[in-house]
């Protein structure tokens, strides 16, 4: 399915609306295609087709959505690595180094893998439904020596927080907090039930709850590499100091955006950009909508 003409026109008169720079398109991939997902049940994705039933290339879909909505970022979930552990990194698209930040998410399980994908360009999403544990989060961070090239993905599924016993056994507020003070600053809060349902959203709540956190964690941040040096050397003081320091954190939220009014409502419980995928498919949801609305 080709993206709206009237979208593509928009873009050729150069008038986009400022509002409509929220958005932040979604592309998922599988087995080199970019497909449609629903509800997160992965098993039922089908590719998205052309008007012509071509299935269509996440390539392809990226340099239209780059164009038409000139995001900041764009979100690419690579469900071969999600569901399978084996990323298909060939069908992984590219653009130029003026167009938006992409955002991976491949199940990233192993560390030299999140590695290969920055030292390539992309900025890495780590989904709590599938991180391996607190340890190798850590090391991760430690070896990156860049933490503002990692998302933490806070999943949820109908309000329920989808992350292994131990990140369960921790709480959600505790597993927020420990990360803000290891210098995470870029987060994610995505509830798979509403993907591609239309929904409105529903994560109201988990981003309240995100924000208020951080706020309060804010003060107390240092980087991990004092304590995973203390595993590593007698006398951890002469390792890593990081000072405390304020930071702003940058919150993307989304899933069943049904018109640019969800999406304008949703900016304004505090995210910088706003997940959408179906609706820009469809044609539900186009830059055009947003030229008459303003955040309430």
């Amino acid at each position: 399915m080709e993206l709206p003409a009237e979208t593509t026109r928009h873009h050729q008169h150069n008038s986009m609306p400022g509002h409509a720079s929220v958005v932040v398109p979604v592309i998922d991939t599988r087995n080199g295609w970019a497909v449609h997902a629903i509800a997160g049940n992965r098993a039922l994705y089908r590719p998205w087709t052309d008007s012509f039933q071509q299935p269509r290339k996440p390539q392809q879909l990226a340099e239209e959505f780059s164009r038409v909505w000139q995001p900041r970022w764009l979100y690419v979930a690579d469900l071969d690595g999600i569901i399978d552990g084996q990323p298909q990194t060939s069908s992984w698209p590219c653009l130029p180094g003026d167009g938006p930040r992409i955002l991976m998410d491949a199940g990233f399980r192993e560390i030299d893998d999140v590695l290969t994908a920055v030292n390539l360009g992309y900025e890495v999403i780590l989904g709590t439904e599938s991180l391996p544990s607190m340890a190798w989060l850590q090391e991760l961070i430690v070896r990156l020596e860049d933490s503002q090239r990692l998302w933490i993905s806070l999943d949820f599924r109908q309000g329920q927080w989808q992350a292994p016993a131990e990140f369960q056994q921790l709480g959600l507020t505790d597993f927020i907090s420990q990360l803000s003070n290891w210098s995470m600053t870029h987060w994610i809060v995505l509830d798979l039930a509403d993907v591609g349902q239309g929904t409105g959203g529903s994560t109201a709540e988990q981003i309240r709850l995100l924000r208020e956190t951080l706020e309060k964690s804010s003060r107390n941040w240092k980087h991990p590499a004092e304590s995973y040096q203390s595993r590593l050397a007698q006398s951890c003081q002469h390792g890593t100091q990081v000072v405390p320091t304020e930071r702003t954190p940058t919150i993307l939220a989304g899933g069943g955006m049904r018109t640019a009014q969800d999406v304008l409502q949703l900016q304004t419980q505090g995210v910088s950009g706003v997940l959408v995928a179906t609706a820009l498919m469809t044609g539900t949801i186009t830059p055009d909508q947003f030229a008459p609305l303003r955040m309430p």
